[in-house]
């Protein structure tokens, strides 16, 4: 599943692509209909995924919703 969206990088918007697997971003390309990117990207663009994750979405390990070891 791809979302257009824009990345936003030193004010200036780029448009892109990002592929999403199971509701989780998983890679940003360049649109090729956007006028700045045309199809491109950069590494703050690209760089630009690891600000879409939620740092507290899983902070421990669990099984069956119970706190359990990496083990």
């Amino acid at each position: 599943l791809y979302f257009a969206s824009a990345a936003n990088v030193a004010g200036y918007a780029t448009g892109v692509l990002v592929r999403s697997n199971e509701g989780r971003p998983t890679k940003v390309e360049g649109n090729p209909d956007h006028p700045s990117s045309l199809g491109g990207t950069g590494v703050h663009e690209q760089a630009a995924i690891l600000e879409l994750y939620d740092p507290d979405r899983s902070q421990d390990p669990t099984r069956f919703g119970n706190p359990t070891t990496y083990d």
